[in-house]
């Protein structure tokens, strides 16, 4: 449960995302002005909760797969995107979890003002 992220501590982003064939872009009239946001190469990087961080734990990953690490900042800050990889590759779950993560914030939230 593990993927190619294992490298990426010495690459910069940039170079990671060459490695990995990633391509990130946003059609708009300033395009030049559209700096992507970084991909988090590890759980740790990603503000998912506890609850969410132990599951993923105990379920044995150790790092997310490529459209994970590039499409959770994306979601997360409610950005629009179109994510193209392999069958397997983790795209459900590059939008569930960040759904999740912003429902559970939500809940906390209300709950506990």
């Amino acid at each position: 449960k593990s993927n190619d992220n294992k490298k990426s501590d010495s690459l910069s982003v940039g170079e990671w995302r060459k490695e990995h064939q990633l391509r990130v872009s946003k059609p708009s009239v300033n395009f030049q002005d559209f700096t992507p946001l970084d991909p988090y190469l590890t759980f740790k990087q990603t503000p998912f909760c506890a609850d969410i961080q132990k599951a993923i734990s105990r379920a044995g990953y150790t790092s997310p797969t490529v459209i994970q690490a590039q499409a959770w900042p994306i979601a997360i800050a409610g950005e629009d995107m179109i994510s193209i990889a392999k069958t397997g590759s983790g795209k459900t779950c590059g939008f569930l979890l960040p759904c999740l993560h912003l429902y559970l914030t939500q809940l906390k939230k209300t709950f506990n003002p």
